[in-house]
């Protein structure tokens, strides 16, 4: 291993013969101790309170994060049928079929509200709590 505090005096000539190590010390001086003790001290500490995001840093990327979220969106629904018309067309059809079997068949009262509305908003935190949990395992 090479010592941090030798520092080479002067380059080595071509017809200097010997080994590696044996040239290496015989060029090398190691460094004065004080200019090692005057280096400036950095502290890490984690931050206090919550860390926020940097709005500046997004707004400054947004066409990257555009593309790199177009890009997802593509590879995500390429092989697919229907294609990103899935990611609209799954909710609905859950909330048609939430809308049948609890409203027509199990004869449930949303006080006023229309039933689809009201099965979709409780859709929306479920699919998403469900997806990062799926998600979370892989």
């Amino acid at each position: 291993m090479i010592d941090p505090l030798l520092v080479t005096q002067e380059p080595r000539r071509a017809d200097d013969r010997g080994s590696h190590a044996d040239r290496w010390q015989a060029d090398a001086r190691p460094i004065a101790r004080a200019a090692a003790d005057d280096a400036p001290v950095t502290i890490n500490e984690p931050p206090s309170g919550v860390p926020l995001p940097d709005f500046r840093a997004v707004v400054r990327a947004r066409e990257v994060l555009y593309f790199l979220t177009w890009r997802d969106v593509k590879v995500r629904y390429k092989q697919t049928a229907i294609g990103a018309a899935w990611a609209i067309l799954q909710p609905l059809l859950a909330m048609l079929i939430f809308t049948l079997v609890f409203r027509r068949l199990a004869a449930l009262d949303s006080e006023g509200v229309p039933y689809p509305i009201f099965a979709y908003c409780a859709l929306v935190p479920w699919t998403f709590f469900a997806t990062a949990v799926t998600q979370a395992g892989g």
